[in-house]
């Protein structure tokens, strides 16, 4: 009954359970790797809103991980992907459209109106909105138009460029770990 309240699967569909065991298995694999190694695909992502149930994850051997690195959005990209169009302030001006005008590409990615499963909580935000999977290469001919338009200021263009990390550690840290 969980599958199929949940996800619309039929309880008897072993493919579609398998499938999704196997994206649940990449995820732990990928919070593994992240938080040990780095970061293992830059456009992976877990495709559904809910885990498979546990009794599902037998024969775990049978299953191969195996992750494309790919290469990360670019920063106002990234930004597009997350934010809700209610902090369409947040990017520069011209992707601004992309968020708000009926007429955008990608306008469906950001509805006005979606469910909220409480999943057993009380409280609105402990909900799972059910928010559509924006879609990547979409996403990315959309930004990639206004990139190419010459509407970006050069500050904005700036922002939009994948750069090094810079760690900031107060002096008084960094003279004790030198002793």
């Amino acid at each position: 009954e969980y599958y199929l309240q949940k996800m619309g699967l039929h309880p008897k569909d072993a493919e579609s359970r398998q499938q999704l065991v196997q994206a649940y298995l990449e995820g732990l694999s990928w919070c593994l790797a992240y938080y040990h190694d780095g970061c293992a695909s830059w456009d992976w992502y877990y495709p559904d809103f809910y885990a498979p149930l546990l009794s599902d994850l037998t024969n775990l051997e049978s299953y191969t991980i195996k992750l494309q690195l790919g290469k990360p959005f670019p920063p106002l990209a990234q930004l597009l992907s997350v934010l809700p169009p209610q902090s369409s302030a947040l990017v520069p001006p011209p992707y601004r459209p992309l968020m708000l005008s009926p007429t955008s590409p990608i306008f469906d990615a950001y509805p006005a109106h979606f469910e909220l499963d409480l999943n057993g909580k009380r409280a609105e935000w402990e909900a799972i909105a059910l928010l559509p999977f924006i879609d990547a290469e979409r996403l990315l001919g959309a930004v990639e138009a206004i990139n190419e338009s010459g509407d970006l200021t050069e500050a904005e263009r700036a922002r939009n460029v994948l750069g090094n990390d810079i760690y900031y550690v107060p002096a008084a840290v960094e003279a004790a770990g030198s002793s």
